[in-house]
């Protein structure tokens, strides 16, 4: 893994536990202290859209039909939930949202651009 994990303390590193949650890849550090604080830091973290959605394949899943056409996964996870939103226009995938328990600062909607049928660009926002 490419990503990296830097902690910095005053004193000592010790009492300093580090967690990263693979679904959401959140980090969370605690510190088993009452005078020092922990700076924490992620560097190329990849938490994007696209990173998150890869890592929810594993989990439970309901998928949910309109019509017959696939509208929306519900993934459970830890207590937690993530929706991914399929919407179409004229029966073309146009977007996916992501929604519910996601991880902060992460785009959560990847929109398909179509020309003449043909996927021509894929933007998040």
């Amino acid at each position: 893994m490419a990503d990296t994990v830097t902690v910095s303390a005053p004193n000592t590193l010790e009492d300093v536990s580090i967690a990263v949650n693979e679904t959401t890849n959140n980090v969370t550090v605690s510190v088993d202290s009452n005078d020092d604080s922990v700076l924490v830091s992620v560097g190329d973290w990849k938490d994007s859209f696209e990173a998150v959605s890869q890592n929810l394949k594993d989990y439970p899943k309901t998928l949910n039909y309109t019509t017959g056409v696939l509208t929306s996964i519900v993934y459970t996870f830890n207590g937690g939930t993530i929706t991914k939103s399929l919407n179409y226009t004229s029966g073309v995938l146009t977007s996916i949202a992501l929604s519910g328990d996601t991880p902060d600062g992460i785009p959560l909607t990847k929109t398909l651009t179509y020309s003449a049928g043909v996927l021509v660009g894929i933007s998040y926002s």
